[in-house]
């Protein structure tokens, strides 16, 4: 994870990765071995010993790891109390989780005993800190980086367990826009509700990039919207109505959209598919 989050800094856009006894695997978004061979990363930067200070410290205090550890700490120091079976709390006692307890210490008493105790026992009990850095140390110097024509057996374990371990950071975001550009081809028609909230500068961008790979756009728009009419192809109006109540004003031509779809189509409105578990038709 500490490497991870580096390769995130850097720009790989990291998406996963698993280890075993012998071998760590990470897979990028970016070719790594590209940025290690342009200079744009560093095998002596990513494995420095610095990734124990920083990097280490943001890792386990966001790290359930750490949550874990906490708990135990404030167990002992008699800050919660252990549930036993058959010992459950009457109604006038209350159970606190002890996740929130340590939210809010870090957020408002970063420095607290019991966090301080967790940090101790999480880094010397669970991670062994100092092995690690010891072992940060044999390596300077020693890195060497080969780019291999074909897979190596002895990574074929590794492979294997891709996707067990994920990453959700800008490696996703990137995934997700660049398949949404994929599925807008020309004259696909885009449906867009660009109504005016708080979303509504980031939906122009969205409609403004659908035009530009050649989609046709039909934007939901509030009443008096002008700029939509030179951005979209149509313009579906709706009144304006607090955020609350918006969704059930903009349902309605939506429905009606859709209904109208479905009857061209030549799809039955009347039994609609994939409806059967949830409405009973008698």
């Amino acid at each position: 994870m500490l490497l991870t989050r580096r390769l995130e800094r850097w720009g790989a856009q990291p998406l996963g990765f698993s280890a075993s006894e012998y071998a760590l695997a990470i897979w990028t978004v970016r070719d790594v071995s590209l940025m290690i061979s342009s200079g744009r990363l560093s095998l002596e930067k990513l494995f420095d010993e610095d990734m124990l200070g920083d990097d280490l410290e943001a890792w386990l205090a966001e790290s359930n790891l750490m949550k874990r550890t906490f708990r135990n700490a404030a167990i002992i120091a008699g800050l919660i109390e252990r549930r036993w079976p058959g010992k459950e709390k009457t109604g006038r006692q209350v159970t606190v989780n002890s996740d929130l307890i340590y939210d809010v210490l870090r957020s408002h008493q970063p420095d607290h005993i019991l966090l301080r105790a967790a940090w101790d026992d999480a880094a010397d009990g669970l991670i062994d800190i100092h092995r690690l850095g010891n072992l940060l140390k044999r390596i300077k110097g020693q890195l060497l980086h080969r780019a291999l024509e074909m897979v190596s057996p002895l990574a074929v374990p590794a492979l294997l367990e891709i996707s067990r371990e994920s990453i959700y950071g800008e490696a996703h975001d990137a995934l997700l826009s660049e398949a949404s550009g994929a599925l807008i081809d020309e004259a696909m028609p885009v449906l867009a509700i660009v109504t005016k909230d708080a979303l509504y500068d980031k939906m122009i961008s969205q409609v403004q990039q659908a035009k530009a790979r050649g989609g046709v756009v039909i934007a939901l728009a509030t009443e008096g919207d002008e700029l939509i009419r030179s951005e979209a192809d149509t313009v579906i109006y709706v009144p304006a109505a607090p955020p609350l109540l918006a969704p059930i004003v903009n349902v309605v031509p939506l429905q009606l959209l859709s209904y109208h779809i479905a009857v061209r189509r030549g799809a039955d409105v009347d039994q609609p598919r994939n409806l059967a578990k949830s409405v009973t038709v008698e």
